[in-house]
């Protein structure tokens, strides 16, 4: 089906994809923060939310660091069928967990004392829940538009 070249059919389908407007991109790049804080916002449902800069600041800085190596690592072992491959992603994810468990650590041991919001009752589950809609709707959206499309008259 691919023939003898899989990747050069793949970069053929590449081109064929349409490219994102600067509009779609803008928009990507003001939401993923947004996504890579929910596990943060979630913890209001437990009735206090306690948002340290040091922390937030941390976790973007290192989540964004970890997708743009595991970019790196997937475009290069995308089409090696070897045992390096594995052990590259394999890897990759151990680096991630160590990471954010230092990045944990750091927040209880390291890191001062700094400026931080912290929030009870009401006000810390409407955020959580702001933040579990928007996490729902970044997900979602799409298909629900696409599935509640009206056709076009004619």
């Amino acid at each position: 089906m691919f023939g003898t070249n899989p990747k050069s059919y793949c970069d053929e389908l590449m081109k064929e994809i349409p490219k994102r407007t600067m509009r779609e991109r803008v928009k990507l790049m003001f939401l993923i923060p947004l996504l890579l804080l929910q596990w943060k916002l979630i913890e209001g449902f437990g009735g206090t939310l306690l948002l340290s800069l040091y922390d937030l600041v941390g976790y973007v800085i290192a989540s964004l660091a970890v997708i743009g190596v595991m970019w790196i690592v997937l475009r290069k072992t995308a089409f090696k069928p070897n045992k390096a491959a594995v052990w590259m992603i394999f890897g990759l994810a151990l680096w991630s967990i160590m990471i954010f468990i230092g990045l944990e650590l750091a927040g209880r041991h390291v890191w001062p004392e700094g400026p931080h919001i912290e929030m009870h009752g009401t006000s810390a589950y409407v955020l959580a829940a702001a933040g579990l809609v928007i996490l729902l709707a970044s997900l979602f959206w799409t298909s629900f538009k696409k599935l509640y499309r009206r056709p076009k008259q004619s």
